[in-house]
């Protein structure tokens, strides 16, 4: 009860400071050739240091922010177009394996899904690490796995 009413007291306290980090990282004014191409690695930290967040830390605590900021709309884009890829094989995959169960296949599906709702909310894959890493190699194992069981359909 007492948690309770500190966190609605202040919002922030509750999203260790993730809210205005993102206000920061909106309301940053940049050059337009930043839209396009973005500002380089790690200018999030850049941008947050000049602010009152340090208590905090100085990363963006979002992928998608983290990725306009330092890539641009360009790396958003790819990103996105990624992401419909692996929406649509996931679809696929639901629809036509049906009950055939993979204990590996689950499991890397599992991880990359995990991982990919988990950049709401930090960095995650958008920033060298093992949550990459991991990232990278479920989705090159349930991708290659489903390339093996469609061929093996048709």
């Amino acid at each position: 009860s007492e948690l309770f009413v500190h966190m609605s007291k202040s919002y922030n306290d509750f999203s260790t400071g993730r809210t205005d980090k993102w206000k920061t990282i909106i309301q940053y004014e940049q050059k337009n050739i930043f839209y396009i191409f973005g500002n380089g690695p790690e200018f999030d930290r850049v941008i947050l240091e000049r602010k009152d967040l340090q208590k905090n830390g100085n990363d963006a605590a979002n992928s998608i922010l983290y990725l306009y900021l330092c890539g641009g709309f360009f790396s958003l884009l790819i990103v996105f177009i990624f992401g419909l890829y692996q929406i649509y094989l996931f679809h696929y995959a639901l629809k036509r394996l049906g009950e055939k169960k993979d204990f590996y296949f689950s499991i890397s599906l599992k991880i990359f899904i995990f991982i990919a709702l988990r950049s709401f909310f930090e960095n995650s894959y958008a920033y060298w690490g093992i949550d990459q890493i991991l990232f990278a190699l479920s989705a090159i194992y349930w991708n290659a796995n489903l390339n093996t069981k469609f061929s093996k359909m048709t």
